[in-house]
């Protein structure tokens, strides 16, 4: 137990996970969090050879200078090539995964934050009637809409049209449930609409996605490097080598012209 309460495990896992942290206060983008990642977990096979390397040459030892038979030297190669999952390059894998769950939940952070910006006033008596007078005179061009396709399509330009951040913010309130009385089953348009309306929440929509998306992919990585290590035998770097996120985000690029 160390000082702070913690397991000896759990504090390598803590210093694991400082591997992939920046040196500079701005926040990592998606895909460089995920490189961070890849450069670090493409380094545990290096380690887990020179780990069965090591193993071989005390197994190869025993069978020279002591004559032990092959089964029980074959036995002591896979117990202590097994024993390579207690080392610390071997926690780097869930590490990798903590630190780019921390990159998701900032990221959704960043956009319940932007979110909330949407929402009406409710501590101020002036605010509230002048949102209602937003309302008031947005409302009944709604109404006069003949059916609920048209309503929703109507509810997406007067979004598209808002003069100002004040009237978004009373559709954002009133637009869903509105829709929904009048039949729309699925009123998640209207956040699309939103975001495109206000640059911040796309960006921060846009980042959600992408953490989403690298966190997959270091996923993917970092599960290939587990299986081999419980496997006894180090990862391929060729396979490594295509979950490069550069990489991949150089096809992504290259597949988009």
């Amino acid at each position: 137990m160390t000082i702070d309460g913690r397991t000896a495990e759990q504090d390598a896992a803590a210093r694991a996970q400082q591997q992939f942290r920046p040196a500079t206060d701005p926040p990592l983008s998606a895909v460089d969090a995920a490189s961070a990642c890849y450069d670090t977990l493409r380094k545990i096979p290096q380690d887990q050879r020179a780990h069965n390397a090591d193993v071989d040459r005390r197994a190869e030892h025993m069978r020279r200078e002591y004559g032990v038979e092959d089964d029980k030297v074959a036995r002591f190669i896979a117990e202590e090539r097994a024993k390579f999952a207690d080392t610390a390059p071997a926690l780097m894998p869930d590490a990798a995964r903590s630190f780019m769950a921390e990159q998701q939940t900032a990221a959704s952070q960043k956009v319940d934050e932007v979110r909330a910006g949407l929402s009406p006033r409710t501590d101020d008596v002036a605010a509230l009637l002048h949102q209602q007078q937003i309302w008031a005179r947005e409302r009944p061009k709604l109404d006069a809409k003949a059916d609920k396709g048209t309503a929703a399509q109507a509810a997406v330009g007067a979004i598209a049209n808002a003069p100002d951040l004040e009237t978004l913010r009373v559709y954002a309130a009133e637009l869903p449930s509105y829709l929904a009385a009048r039949g729309v089953d699925d009123t998640t348009f209207v956040e699309r609409a939103l975001t495109d309306r206000v640059p911040e929440l796309a960006a921060a929509r846009e980042q959600q996605h992408e953490g989403a998306h690298w966190s997959q992919v270091v996923e993917h990585t970092a599960g290939y490097v587990d299986r081999c290590i419980a496997s006894g035998r180090p990862a391929d770097p060729r396979v490594l080598a295509m979950l490069d996120p550069k990489k991949i985000r150089k096809r992504e690029l290259l597949g988009r012209r």
